[in-house]
């Protein structure tokens, strides 16, 4: 399919109770700061609504 994760790691490998492996955290980018006194921040990066 050419989707390509980028970064596998332990915190991205999930595992259900059927012992399927799903691989978590698809984005192409991270943000390199967010402050922490403002969850307005949060909302902009992570909101999935309109996805």
């Amino acid at each position: 399919f050419g989707v390509c994760h980028g970064d596998i790691k332990l915190e991205n490998i999930m595992i259900t109770s059927w012992n399927w492996v799903l691989l978590t955290d698809f984005a192409s980018f991270k943000p390199t700061y967010l402050p922490e006194d403002n969850p307005a921040d949060f909302s902009y990066f992570f909101d999935t609504s309109r996805r």
